[in-house]
């Protein structure tokens, strides 16, 4: 029978190292920092998940060095800081040919596709369509977006609720777009890592009401999840091993483990 020591390394194996990241979310701007991986056993400077005691009966970890403080992930700007906008570009005329391609055109309406761009892109583009940059930061499509659990009115009978909930539904796609693009950054800062492996602390922005911090707390959800989801998607399609399916009644992994508030 395996002992406890041996279990324990055995688990700490085959785990995939973590990346704790945390997300500071402002009125304005947002940054997204990374530590050093959690679980790594090729890396000195990671704590173990699991620790294994020695002959001695003190831990195999307590040599190891503590992790050195979170660094703040540049973007592809070079900036510390990005602009907390969101906002979809459409090209109608790619997804009209490819409507038009699959058989998918409905009664000759073009059907558009979406493309988010952040920070200061989003702001270039919202220029150009001249569209107020307000309703595309994040704090504002987190709070419109945030989950009603289902109240309000009947959106099918009243034409003003299906315009709110269809408004609704898209802030929800462009905040969780933004932290999805956030998590990719915090990945190309730690190579190999994957969007599968983050945990992150959110702050979220000062003064912020309830809706607001349950918004952007539902939004991160989202976006880490995505992202994780598209990665796997990449790696099957490129010929990697698939994700293990979770079996009935075993919970989703959860990517924002806690929240800062005032």
């Amino acid at each position: 029978m395996p002992s406890s020591g041996a279990t324990s390394a055995a688990a700490a194996a085959t785990t995939p190292p973590l990346l704790p990241v945390g997300v500071d979310l402002g009125s304005l701007h947002a940054r997204v920092a990374a530590a050093d991986l959690v679980g790594d056993p090729s890396s000195s400077l990671s704590p173990p998940l699991f620790s294994t005691p020695s002959a001695s009966g003190a831990s195999a970890s307590s040599s190891a060095r503590l992790p050195s403080l979170p660094g703040v992930v540049r973007n592809a700007q070079g900036g510390r800081y990005t602009l907390a906008a969101s906002a979809a570009e459409f090209n109608a005329a790619h997804a009209h040919d490819d409507a038009e391609q699959n058989g998918n055109s409905k009664n000759g309406k073009e059907e558009k596709k979406e493309n988010y761009v952040f920070g200061e892109a989003a702001r270039q583009s919202l220029h150009r369509a001249r569209k107020p940059l307000e309703r595309s930061l994040v704090r504002h499509l987190s709070s419109l977006g945030a989950d009603d659990d289902g109240e309000g009115g009947d959106a099918a009978n009243d034409p003003q609720d299906a315009d709110a909930a269809e408004e609704s539904a898209s802030a929800r796609s462009a905040s969780s777009a933004f932290f999805a693009h956030l998590s990719r950054l915090a990945c190309d800062s730690s190579s190999g890592t994957r969007p599968s492996c983050l945990r992150a602390v959110l702050n979220a922005p000062a003064g912020a009401d309830e809706r607001t911090v349950r918004g952007a707390l539902e939004a991160a959800e989202r976006g880490l999840a995505e992202a994780a989801a598209r990665d796997e998607e990449e790696k099957a399609a490129a010929g990697g091993k698939k994700k293990r399916k979770k079996k009935k009644g075993e919970e989703d992994d959860r990517f924002v483990v806690g929240v800062l508030s005032d």
